[in-house]
């Protein structure tokens, strides 16, 4: 198993780096046996014709993917379009928990936005910072082991 202990167990891009590298996690994803610099079918969406490939990046010093839908990025964003995830932050999760890491969440960043009761948005006036508080409220609150 792999062991946090001389990391630290926070989970972060930087932490779970340092646990497995980005063709690991693109391999445990991807369904097929390709080479780096290949094209094969996409593993995110159907395509008639292979479309899709995994290539270094010489600039960012890292794997990167390339979908010819115009979808790209690192692993990272890989792993959030794979499973549609609305954040990066929901695939870190997923990386850690399929690795089992047993990296901890620092904090929940899935904010809950109540919608102010404005009956005219054009006629709000914004002011001061206390102003703008008092219209948008966010509250950030680590995670529980409900959102683990």
């Amino acid at each position: 198993m792999i062991t946090t202990s001389n990391i630290g167990n926070i989970l972060s891009i930087e932490n779970i780096r340092k646990l497995v590298n980005d063709e690991q996690i693109f391999r445990y994803y991807i369904d097929y046996d390709f080479k780096v610099g290949d094209i094969f079918h996409s593993p995110l969406r159907k395509d008639k014709n292979p479309s899709f490939g995994i290539y270094y990046n010489k600039h960012y010093n890292k794997l990167m993917f390339n979908d010819y839908n115009g979808t790209g990025g690192d692993v990272f964003t890989f792993v959030q379009k794979l499973f549609s995830f609305n954040t990066i932050t929901e695939g870190l999760n997923q990386i850690n928990q399929d690795f089992d890491l047993n990296l901890t969440p620092q904090y929940n960043t899935n904010f809950k936005v109540q919608p102010a009761n404005i009956k005219n948005i054009s006629s709000l006036k914004i002011t001061s910072e206390d102003d703008f508080k008092k219209v948008l409220q966010i509250e950030v609150q680590p995670f529980s082991q409900e959102d683990i």
